[in-house]
């Protein structure tokens, strides 16, 4: 690649992780950076078709709760550049991306850790009445996670794809459990966290029909994830709704309205 293409390449691996947690013009659309990356190659028709690839690898696979997952957007932009920059096909382009993807995720965990401090520090000048501080250090966090995309694509552009296996193999074993741990731990504070603002108790009994089906009837493994359990969830809702929509209006008293006051 020439030095403008790599600027280019790792410019927009930039863009992908700040847009996705930042501005959110097209985040986990990952068709439209492999297409922005194809156009800085000269070729956006691979750019689109490995786009699309990733597309369909991410389906079904959601950060819930703060996890960390494979950036299937970064494999499609360094996926394209590999393709595209050494003549090979779109397999080999694509098994380089996931490859450098997979750095991401270790970035991923350290970034998310580093946001529970940017987190609290932005709730101490809030509660002081600094809204400006507060608004510059929340900037910090996009930030971080653009350039958790960057340095992955710019290590891979500037030393090759053996450097960054290299690297992986170089990270201690206390330091990468660390973050395995770290990284088991996101989802479940996440999961928590969101369980304490839906109305569990009032449809405990959705929720354990919901964890039963997707464990004991491994209904996750038929599809991507667990879209069986999210459908069949989709189609209880629509019936509650139906149910809650059809019934005849009440009063304020709770008995039915018949057009007249309680007393006639």
């Amino acid at each position: 690649m020439t030095p403008i293409q790599v600027v280019l390449i790792i410019a927009i691996a930039f863009f992908q992780g700040f847009d996705a947690y930042g501005t959110q013009i097209v985040p986990s659309n990952h068709i439209v950076f492999g297409f922005l990356a194809g156009l800085a190659m000269g070729d956006w028709q691979t750019g689109l078709a490995i786009g699309a690839s990733c597309q369909l690898m991410s389906l079904g696979v959601a950060a819930i709760g703060g996890s960390s997952v494979p950036n299937y957007g970064l494999a499609a932009i360094l996926g394209t550049a590999v393709a595209i920059s050494s003549n090979a096909d779109m397999e080999s382009g694509l098994t380089i991306g996931v490859a450098v993807a997979m750095l991401y995720v270790q970035l991923d965990v350290i970034v998310k850790i580093l946001n529970g401090f940017i987190a609290r520090r932005a709730e101490k000048y809030c509660d002081e009445g600094k809204f400006t501080a507060m608004e510059r250090i929340i900037l910090i966090s996009p930030i971080m996670m653009g350039l958790a995309t960057a340095l992955p694509t710019a290590i891979y552009c500037w030393v090759g794809v053996d450097a960054v296996n290299w690297l992986l193999d170089a990270m201690p074993a206390w330091f990468t459990g660390g973050l395995s741990i770290a990284g088991a731990a996101l989802p479940v504070v996440g999961m928590g966290l969101l369980l304490n603002y839906m109305p569990t108790k009032k449809w405990f009994g959705c929720v354990m029909l919901g964890f039963v089906l997707a464990t004991y009837f491994d209904m996750g493994s038929l599809m991507s994830g667990v879209i069986p359990v999210a459908l069949l969830g989709g189609v209880w809702a629509y019936e509650v709704y139906k149910s809650k929509t059809s019934a005849p209006a009440t009063t304020a008293a709770g008995s039915p309205d018949m057009g007249g006051l309680e007393d006639e």
